[in-house]
This record gives structure tokens, C-alpha cells and sequence, in this order.
């Protein structure tokens, strides 16, 4: 059995890293290549005369691959020891397994005499499972190992592109350096203009100092006038609750009248059904009793009709009843919409409410905006101190500094002292020069004038040539002691000019220097009067800034209490707020369960009306009923009286005869005994139909009764809600007084000259 091939593919898989183009890598790589034996030559079965020991000796032990792996390529075990796994782990992965050793001497022990070449084939094999086994894992591990030579060359690379970053930043820092350096050269050289940019500086910010106050002063008047128009607003606001309060409760008045109304109106049907179920009981007993006596309600067709008329009357009061239901149904939606409008007035104020509460927030953020421009104030404030103080600083070094150029000063005119004697002892030396240069001249004129006079007189005296000519000789030397002393005295006049032009060099040079130094001395006086001047506005400036320091404290004091005044009247104003609308809440409710206890009653008496009409209904068909029988019965009462007068005619007219007399009298005296009866009949019923109107009028006197009660109640409710609005008007007076009060203790405590226009009382609106 052949043992399966090695996947090529998983061998030469690449890794994730780019593996360096390195020959050593190359080298070590091939060699393991070269190194692991092909599968298919060891795989063929042995001969049947090898032995054990050469199929092993031919067959490299996993031990020794592994070794010349780990020789060839040697793990760096000092980058990612942490996530990689050890040396030791990766042999054991490609290690044979102690289990798979031991399975060879097992074979062998099974079989060692029966099958011996099986047994060699099978170690064989075993042993080439083996071998390729470890060498997939040597591949593996050289895989591996070419992934972290990749991983060790990236890591590299990355070193030192992070060592270039490094020496960029570092020259980077070095060419910062410099140029802080150099920056600090620059900063000393502005350091002069910085003063007198921080002296515009300071003039700058008194400027804005003095604008941030008029801002203030603006923010202030805004947040008065806006906590004017919110003071109007909820007086009207309290104007419109008032009103609101009143139509609410006028419509609560009404409501409780209708409810009223319907009560009595209630009370009355309840009075109307005992009398209807009454009368449907004696209707019920008359029917028994019409069932009874039939011939008695011949007599009762007169009760029936006054029955009737009172029937009829009933239904004109169940129509005017209707009327008055239909009445109160109209009043009740009058009501609720009354009641509608005043919830929507409710909710309306409740958005003014809701309003006036962010307008309440708007005010108490623009006083938060207010204490922290106070706070920026006082922090300007004390920077100006502080600056303030940097420039009395500054002006006592000024006075320092005007103080050395005083000394200075003084020296340069000490200088300008001396430098003016030694010209004026250079200039005597100039005159005393020249006065000699004067008489230098004056004797070469007179020696010129010797030698023309000489020559003139050497013809004249050629007689005294020899005496001359020893004269001549010894003026001759003389002149040439004269010339010698000439060009003396030129070269000394040389010397002395040379010397004057150097004195008048330096004579010009200390003018030059003099005019420098008094141009110095005349630019540090007028800067020094400009010191002076500039130190004297900075305190007079200061002594304003002091001034307006406090005055912005006192305003921010002042500022401060209005706004805890204003804060006190604002949560007032909210409690208030919240108080009414608890209390419209509690009468919204109180509404809520009014409406529908009376929309409950509406209804019962709604069923009850319904009721009253089938009721009544009964009673018509039981009255039309009741009318056929009485028109049957007066049918019948006609004709016993159309008979009684037959008979009577006939007695009258036949009494003759005795015989026939007797049966027509016994007819009529049977009908006379009838008559009688009926008229006692009708006795009875008309004496039943006056008890019957006589409670009609007691129950009506009792009605009438219970609607004076019901308008008595009604008139108390009515006394009682005109008391609770009266009641609540001077709630609202008293409130209004106390608020008045309050805004008048508050503007006499803040010491306001005028009343202002948002504190000004307004009359309270109906």
C-alpha cells in the first residue's frame, strides 16, 4: 500500500509577508528541499532480501531532518517572542509521536515468524507515514521560519524608516532650536516696541474697557425693558386669567343651573312616572273592573273624558318637558362650548405661561450672560491692576531710566565743558601759529627786499665787489642759514597746519559730537517731558479706571440685588403661576366630573322621557280603547233609553189592560232599578275622578314645591359661586397690591431717581 503524496501546494504557499530577496534564504530553502526524500521512491515496497537495517538506513530519521532544518534556517527568538511559539513548541509539532513508535514493535509481535516480509512492509510503511509526516512538518517549519525571517526583514525595515523619522525629528527640533534661538534675538530686539505696543495696548483696552461698559449699561436697559414688557405681560396675563376665572365660573353657574334644572326636571319626572304608575295601576283595576261590571262604564264615559283631558294635559306638560329637555340640551352645549373656549383660553394661557417661563429662563441666562461679563469685568479689572501696576513699574523704571539719562546728560555737558576749553586752547594755538607764520613772512619779505636792494647795489658798488663779496659770502651763508631756517619754519608750518587741520578735525568731530549730544540731550528732555507728560496721564488714567472700577462695582452691586430682586419676583411669579394652575387644574377636574355626572343624568333622564312616551303611548291606546267602550256604552245607554221610552209610552198608553201591564211595569222597574244603580255608579266615579284631581293637585302643589326648593338651591349655588368669584377678585386685588408693593419696596430700596415705566402700577382689568 502506497502512501499518499505530500501537498505540494500547502509547501509552496506564500506567505504574508514579502520574503527578502536574500540568497541565504534562497540557499536554505533549497537545501531543505534537496534534503527531503521523495515520496514515491520510498513508498515502493522493499525487495524481499533487504533488511530492517537498510530500509532505515536508506530512510532519513525525522530527528535528523529537523536538526539540519534548524541549522539551516535559525530562529530569532528576540522579535515577537510573545506571539510566536517557541523553538521547543515547533519541533514538538513536527516530532513523531510517542504512539506512533511504539506501533512498529507491536506489528512485530504480532506476527515475527508466521508473515516476516508482511511485517517489513508494513514497518516499511509505517515508517514512510512517518517520514512524510515529519517532512510536512519540516516544510511547515520552514515555512514558518521564512515567515518570520519576512516578518524579522519588515520589522527591520520599519526600524529604520521609524530611525528616519527620528533623525528628521531631531532635525527638525535642531532647526526649532535655531529658530527659537534666533526668535529670542528678534523678541530682544522688539522688546522696545513691545512697550509701546502694550502702552497702545493698555489705551486699546480702556477703549474696550469703556466700550464693554456702555455694553453693559445697554444689556442693563435691555433687560430692564424686557423685564417691563414681561411685568405687563403678566399683569395682562393676570387680566386674562381674571377674565377666564369669571367665564369659567359663570359657566360653571350655568352649568350648575342646568344641572339644577334637570334635577327638578328629574325630580318632577320621577313624580310624573309614580303618578303614571299609579295611574297604570287604576287603569289596570278599571280594566279588571270593566271587565267585571261592563254595564258600570256607561257611567264612567265623563270621568274617561275629563281622564282624557287631563291625559291630553299630561302630554302638553310632556311636550313642554321635552321642550325643556331640548332647552337644557341647547344650554348644555352652550355650556360646553363655553367650557371649550375656556379650555382652549386655558391652554392658550398655558402657552403664555409656558412663554413667559422661557422668556423667564431667556432673562435669568441673559443675567447668568450679565455675571459672567461682570465676572470678565472684574477679571479685565484686575488685569488692568496688574497692568497698572506693570506701568507704574515701568514708569519708575522711566524715572530711572530719566534719572541716567540726567547723569548722562550732566556728563555730556561736563564733556562738552572740556571739549570746549581744549578748543579753546587749540584755537590760541591756531592765532599763536599763525601770528608766527605772520612774522616768518614779514622777515622773508625782508630778506627778499635785502637781496633785490644787494643787487641793485652791486652795480653801483662794483668798487666795493671785493668787500661785498666777502659780505656776499657771508650773506650768501646767512642765506642759506635763512633758507634752512625757511624751509625750518615751512616744514614747522607743515607740521603746524597738518597739526591745525587735525585740530580742526577734531574740533569738528566734537561740534559734530556736541550737536549729537545736545541733539541727545534736547531728545531726552522732550523724552522725558513726554515720560512726564505720559506718567501724569497714566495716573490721571489709572485714577479714572479707579474711579470707573468703582462705579462698575457699585453698578455691579446694584446689579447683583436687581437681579436677586428680580430672581425673588421671578420664582414669585412662577409659585403663583404654578398655584393657578393647580387651582385650574382642580377646576378643570371639578368641571370634568360635573360634565359627567350631568351628561349621566341628561342620559337617565333621557331613558327616563323614553319611558314617560311608552308610558304614554300605553295609556293612549288604553285610553282609545277605554273611548270605544264608552261610545259602545253610551250606543247601548241610547238605546235602553230609547227603550225605557218605548216602554213608558207604552204603559202610558196601554194601562188599560192589567194583564199586559204587569210585565211592561216589572220591565220598567227592573229598569229604573237599573237606572239607579248606574247614577250611583257614576256617584262613585265622579267621586273617584275629584280624589283623582285632587292628588293631580297635590302632587302638582308638591312639584311646584320642589322647583321653588330647586330655585332656592339654585340661587344659594348661584349666591355661593358669586361669592367664590368675589372672594377670588379680591385674592387677585390683594395679590396685585402686594406685587405693586413689593416693586414699589424694591425701587425705593434700589434707590431709583425716576420711576420707570415697567414699575409703574397698572389698574387691574376686569
Amino acid at each position: 500500500m502506497l502512501a499518499p503524496k505530500p501537498n505540494r501546494a500547502s509547501l509552496s504557499e506564500p506567505s504574508n509577508h514579502k520574503e527578502p530577496a536574500s540568497s541565504s534564504s534562497g540557499s536554505n530553502y533549497s537545501r531543505a528541499h534537496a534534503s527531503a526524500p521523495r515520496v514515491s521512491r520510498l513508498a515502493k515496497p522493499a525487495a524481499p532480501g533487504s533488511n530492517k537495517q537498510a530500509a532505515e538506513a536508506r530512510a532519513p530519521s525525522p530527528l535528523h531532518n529537523a536538526a539540519r532544518a534548524a541549522a539551516t534556517a535559525p530562529l530569532d527568538k528576540s522579535i515577537d517572542a510573545a506571539q510566536k511559539p517557541s523553538p521547543g513548541e515547533r519541533r514538538s509539532n513536527f516530532k513523531a509521536s510517542p504512539h506512533r513508535t511504539f506501533t512498529t514493535p507491536d506489528v512485530r509481535q504480532k506476527t515475527p515468524d508466521r508473515q516476516p516480509r508482511i511485517g517489513k512492509a508494513s514497518e516499511l510503511q509505517a515508517q514512510l507515514n512517518l517520514v512524510q509526516e515529519d517532512l510536512e512538518n519540516a516544510r511547515e517549519h520552514l515555512a514558518n521560519i521564512d515567515r518570520d525571517r519576512a516578518q524579522v526583514h519588515d520589522d527591520l525595515v520599519l526600524t529604520k524608516t521609524l530611525a528616519d523619522e527620528a533623525y528628521q525629528k531631531l532635525e527638525e527640533s535642531l532647526a526649532a532650536q535655531r529658530r527659537a534661538e534666533e526668535a529670542l534675538e528678534t523678541e530682544r530686539f522688539k522688546s522696545v516696541e513691545r512697550e509701546q505696543a502694550s502702552i497702545e495696548l493698555a489705551r486699546r483696552k480702556e477703549e474696550e474697557w469703556q466700550r464693554k461698559h456702555a455694553d453693559v449699561t445697554k444689556r442693563h436697559a435691555q433687560d430692564v425693558n424686557s423685564l417691563a414688557k414681561v411685568t405687563k405681560e403678566l399683569e395682562n396675563a393676570k387680566g386674562e386669567l381674571a377674565v377666564t376665572a369669571q367665564a369659567k365660573n359663570s359657566a360653571l353657574s350655568r352649568a350648575d343651573e342646568a344641572e339644577k334644572t334637570t334635577r327638578g326636571n328629574a325630580k318632577r319626572m320621577e313624580i310624573l312616572m309614580a303618578e303614571v304608575a299609579r295611574l297604570k295601576s287604576e287603569t289596570e283595576s278599571r280594566e279588571k273592573g270593566a271587565e267585571e261590571i261592563i254595564d258600570k262604564l256607561r257611567s264612567e264615559a265623563s270621568e274617561l273624558r275629563a281622564e282624557l283631558q287631563r291625559a291630553m294635559a299630561f302630554q302638553e306638560k310632556l311636550v313642554r318637558a321635552e321642550e325643556v329637555v331640548e332647552g337644557l340640551k341647547v344650554d348644555i352645549a352652550y355650556a360646553k362650548r363655553a367650557e371649550i373656549d375656556a379650555d382652549q383660553s386655558a391652554q392658550g394661557w398655558k402657552t403664555k405661561a409656558a412663554a413667559l417661563e422661557d422668556r423667564l429662563v431667556a432673562i435669568t441666562s441673559l443675567n447668568k450672560s450679565n455675571e459672567e461679563a461682570l465676572a470678565s469685568l472684574t477679571k479685565s479689572f484686575k488685569e488692568a491692576q496688574s497692568q497698572l501696576l506693570q506701568l507704574t513699574e515701568k514708569a519708575a523704571a522711566s524715572e530711572g531710566e530719566a534719572s541716567e539719562y540726567k547723569e548722562g546728560f550732566l556728563e555730556t555737558n561736563r564733556r562738552l565743558d572740556i571739549v570746549r576749553k581744549e578748543a579753546s586752547e587749540l584755537q590760541a594755538t591756531i592765532d599763536r601759529l599763525r601770528f608766527e607764520h605772520e612774522l616768518l613772512n614779514e622777515t622773508h619779505r625782508q630778506v627778499v627786499g635785502n637781496e633785490k636792494a644787494a643787487s641793485s647795489q652791486v652795480g653801483v658798488l662794483g668798487g666795493d665787489k671785493v668787500r661785498l663779496q666777502q659780505e656776499l659770502d657771508e650773506a650768501r651763508e646767512e642765506r642759506n642759514k635763512a633758507k634752512k631756517g625757511v624751509e625750518d619754519v615751512a616744514a614747522a608750518l607743515r607740521q603746524v597746519s597738518a597739526e591745525a587741520r587735525e585740530a580742526k578735525e577734531r574740533v569738528l568731530a566734537k561740534q559734530i559730537e556736541l550737536d549729537h549730544a545736545q541733539l541727545q540731550i534736547s531728545e531726552m528732555k522732550t523724552a522725558t517731558k513726554t515720560a512726564e507728560d505720559k506718567y501724569q496721564l497714566m495716573l490721571q488714567e489709572s485714577n479714572c479706571l479707579k474711579k470707573k472700577v468703582e462705579m462698575l462695582e457699585s453698578e455691579a452691586k446694584n446689579v447683583k440685588e436687581k437681579y436677586e430682586l428680580i430672581l425673588d419676583e421671578s420664582n414669585y411669579l412662577k409659585k403663583t403661576v404654578k398655584r393657578l394652575g393647580s387651582e385650574a387644574k382642580t377646576l378643570q377636574d371639578d368641571r370634568v366630573s360635573k360634565e359627567v355626572g350631568f351628561a349621566e343624568m341628561l342620559r337617565r333622564s333621557e331613558e327616563e322621557a323614553s319611558y314617560v312616551k311608552s308610558e304614554m303611548s300605553k295609556l293612549m291606546e288604553s285610553l282609545a280603547v277605554a273611548e270605544k267602550e264608552v261610545q259602545e256604552l253610551k250606543a247601548e245607554k241610547t238605546q235602553l233609553v230609547h227603550q225605557l221610552e218605548e216602554g213608558f209610552n207604552r204603559t202610558m198608553m196601554d194601562a188599560a189592560s192589567s194583564s199586559a201591564e204587569q210585565p211592561m211595569v216589572t220591565e220598567s222597574s227592573h229598569l229604573k232599578d237599573l237606572l239607579s244603580t248606574k247614577e250611583k255608579e257614576v256617584l262613585a266615579l265622579n267621586h273617584q275622578v275629584t280624589e283623582l284631581r285632587l292628588r293631580e293637585a297635590a302632587a302638582l302643589a308638591k312639584a311646584d314645591k320642589a322647583s321653588k326648593l330647586m330655585d332656592a338651591a339654585s340661587s344659594r349655588a348661584e349666591q355661593s359661586m358669586v361669592a367664590e368669584s368675589s372672594h377670588l377678585k379680591d385674592l387677585l386685588s390683594t395679590k396685585e397690591k402686594e406685587v405693586l408693593a413689593l416693586w414699589i419696596t424694591k425701587s425705593l430700596s434700589c434707590g431709583s431717581e425716576k420711576w420707570p415705566l415697567w414699575r409703574k402700577p397698572m389698574k387691574p382689568q376686569n
